[in-house]
């Protein structure tokens, strides 16, 4: 059985990785929309591990959301259809010098809405209370 703990530690991690994109997407300059973007990344990449531990799988510790998304439709395929939101976000894990418009940034938000949305769906209710108020 998975440990409902360790899903829970995930979530919060991937909660406050959207907290902190939505909190700096209405901030001006490149330094901000850069950290919009990576928090995007980080909040997929951690709802991805959240969902994996939950299916009692270990993962490497590696930022590759398409490796990660890969072992996750092996438990629910129809994560399969979202791999074109998954890449719109993958590019801002760690290493992107690009410069990013305020559009990009908000598609960024827009995109992980939605896959933080799609990925609660599999999780019990039960392990998603804290995270709701």
């Amino acid at each position: 059985m998975h440990d409902p703990d360790e899903v829970k530690l995930w979530i919060k991690r991937a909660e406050q990785d959207f907290k902190n994109a939505v909190e700096f997407l209405p901030r001006q300059g490149s330094f901000a929309r850069k950290m919009v973007c990576f928090h995007c990344q980080q909040t997929a990449e951690k709802y991805l591990k959240a969902f994996l531990v939950l299916h009692e799988t270990t993962f490497p510790k590696v930022h590759d959301l398409r490796r990660l998304l890969r072992l996750c439709v092996k438990f629910e395929s129809a994560l399969e259809s979202y791999r074109d939101s998954f890449e719109l976000v993958r590019p801002y894990s760690v290493h992107f010098e690009e410069l990013i418009d305020e559009a990009e940034a908000r598609r960024a938000v827009e995109t992980v809405t939605n896959i933080r949305d799609v990925l609660r769906n599999f999780f019990p209710s039960e392990l998603l209370q804290a995270f709701d108020k």
